[in-house]
């Protein structure tokens, strides 16, 4: 009996990735139109508004939530809850590429004749910023999806060439903590590179 529930609990944790891809097709407008739904799903909390109070609970509570909802839970809910000022996220974008990741990945499954071989790749976007995209496979063409961003681009040589030498790392498809994003953030602050 226990089983058969947490089958289920499974099978309803894909019906909000499964809900997102609804009416996409595995084409690069489909692709496209899917960043342009994650964009709508983040939920910006302002962490400098209101009275002194309000920011810190502002900001544990977006601490707290950083890391610890998956890609399906936040397409369940419908919404990816980040921080920012003044209406602008300021982080955010590995949970977006998680939830982007997962969507092509169900698009793949969807549509069995489309490879999209889809992978998280993490890089230093500036000194002392991870930053997370989606890369992917469409046509024998690499392309890198940047839902923080909204854009879908062909990966370029340099990109290419980041991603032979480590320079731009695949990573492992799962939520970060709000510490660990820290860590990483000031591993490459102290080395001005990489830091792992």
């Amino acid at each position: 009996m226990q089983q058969k529930r947490i089958i289920g609990r499974k099978l309803k944790g894909r019906a909000g990735i499964q809900k997102l891809i609804q009416h996409r097709r595995p084409t690069l407008l489909g692709i496209k139109r899917l960043l342009k739904q994650v964009e709508q799903m983040v939920k910006v909390v302002d962490l400098d508004k209101g009275t002194q109070k309000n920011q810190l609970r502002n900001n544990l509570f977006v601490r707290k939530t950083y890391g610890a909802r998956t890609a399906e839970e936040m397409a369940n809910r419908e919404r990816i809850i980040v921080g920012g000022k003044n209406g602008k996220a300021i982080w955010g974008c590995h949970q977006q590429s998680l939830v982007v990741y997962e969507a092509l990945k169900e698009l793949e499954t969807k549509h069995p004749e489309i490879k999209l071989n889809p992978r998280i790749a993490r890089f230093q976007l500036s000194i002392g910023t991870p930053h997370s995209i989606v890369i992917f496979e469409r046509n024998g063409v690499l392309y890198e999806a940047d839902p923080f961003y909204g854009t879908l681009t062909k990966v370029d040589k340099y990109r290419k060439e980041g991603l032979d030498i480590g320079k731009i790392k695949i990573i492992e498809p799962k939520p970060i903590s709000y510490e660990q994003y820290k860590e990483e953030k000031k591993a490459w602050k102290n080395r001005g590179q990489l830091g792992w």
